[in-house]
């Protein structure tokens, strides 16, 4: 039986991931990419790696629009808006629609199953492709009694599904650390893990290859077309048939939905990040509950990621952003200096407007997939958004989560 021919276009975390899947099932698969292969800056490469069950709420969540309004009153504000971005007010409406209690309610047991179940898929194949893979949990850390109460109510609300959790006073933080951090505890959830993404990146990469898959950069692609309209334009473009396309754009996908009548589904969340050199500032990963930014331990020093520009489609790095962070770094740690930041990096989280990735096809003649919307859990949904694609395929496969990931919630 002749194998079935599937071209996937994006050849970050999500579309490697789909192709990792796709071909252990038999298909044949061709990756496209607009960027070349040294570019590294987008999301899949620089972000904190964190693979994270213990994300059950949304971005889209009861109060979160005036916390933001908040937040941009402050100069050291975990987020940004990009104010002359028309089409963010438009995502921003929408948003506002979700961001409910019943939104959550709806939600937060189904984002702990599929972190969860990406978890263990990593944890298999962290052994069979050799990357490093750790399960130590993410701790957030808290500078008042109030967030600790606030990450404890989460971790209560998350115990059902499974999620575990320890708490940490002050002193038990620092010895765990051996560093001095300004903060009066923290809720460690026990079932989260963390990777290097370059590394894997790198080996998931090198386990496709070796298994036949294909991958193309610097390739014609454009996402300016209409649904029905862009198997026939992309294979004329890349002058190859295919029976399937699995479109995994990241925050690209903002330029297809808005062609197919479907503005403000999606935005861009710029993210930043940088390494510390030769400083071990922590043992395991952990995010700063107040400044939300994520410190992570590497080979090289301290990964620090953090602040999110909603709508910012641009590669620009200010050097104030990362002052802003390299700041928060020496005021919680209790430093005088650090050393220069280097690695410095920028890349755009697909924002979904519910944040619930959106996974389906788009075509009439269901030809066309898309996967996208995983805004700060790419790395994290990777897997299960694979086999998600996997089971649209396999119709006569039970699927609980179609109608929820579906683009159709939109229409």
């Amino acid at each position: 039986m002749e194998k079935k021919r599937i071209a996937i276009i994006g050849a970050g975390i999500i579309g490697l991931m789909n192709a990792y899947y796709l071909q252990q099932e038999g298909y044949e698969v061709t990756v496209f990419d607009q960027r070349s292969e040294s570019n590294t800056n987008f999301c899949s490469y620089g972000n904190a790696g964190l693979v994270v069950p213990s994300h059950i709420i949304p971005l889209a969540a009861p109060g979160m629009t005036w916390k933001a309004m908040g937040w941009l009153l402050k100069k050291d504000s975990p987020l940004g808006l990009k104010w002359n971005s028309y089409s963010l007010w438009n995502w921003l409406i929408r948003f506002q629609k979700y961001a409910t209690k019943a939104h959550i309610k709806k939600h937060e047991e189904i984002l702990f199953k599929m972190n969860q179940m990406s978890l263990e898929e990593y944890r298999e194949m962290s052994t069979q492709l050799g990357f490093s893979f750790e399960q130590k949990g993410l701790q957030m850390v808290c500078e008042s009694l109030g967030m600790m109460d606030e990450e404890q109510r989460l971790a209560d609300q998350g115990a059902p599904y499974g999620l575990l959790s320890t708490r940490f006073d002050g002193e038990g933080l620092n010895q765990y650390h051996q560093n001095r951090l300004k903060a009066i505890g923290a809720v460690r959830f026990d079932n989260d893990a963390g990777m290097n993404p370059m590394q894997l990146i790198a080996h998931l990469k090198l386990n496709l290859l070796s298994k036949g898959v294909i991958i193309k950069y610097e390739q014609p692609i454009s996402l300016n077309v209409k649904f029905d309209e862009l198997k026939s334009q992309f294979e004329e473009g890349v002058g190859e048939s295919f029976d399937q396309i699995i479109v995994c754009p990241g925050a690209a996908a903002k330029t297809i939905f808005d062609h197919n009548g479907l503005k403000g589904v999606m935005t861009a969340g710029k993210g930043f990040s940088f390494l510390i050199p030769k400083v071990q500032l922590v043992k395991s990963a952990m995010i700063l509950a107040k400044e939300k930014v994520a410190i992570t331990p590497s080979p090289e020093g301290t990964r620090v990621t953090g602040a999110m520009i909603l709508g910012d489609y641009t590669n620009e790095i200010p050097e104030k952003k990362i002052n802003q962070l390299r700041g928060i770094i020496q005021k919680v740690f209790g430093l005088s200096e650090l050393p220069e930041a280097v690695n410095q990096w920028t890349g755009q989280r697909p924002c979904s407007c519910d944040g619930i990735p959106i996974i389906d096809y788009v075509d009439q003649d269901q030809k066309v997939m898309i996967s996208t919307g995983h805004g700060m859990m790419g790395i994290s949904l990777a897997p299960f958004s694979a086999q998600h694609i996997l089971a649209l395929m396999n119709e006569n496969k039970k699927n609980n989560y179609a109608e929820i990931l579906s683009v159709k919630r939109f229409l």
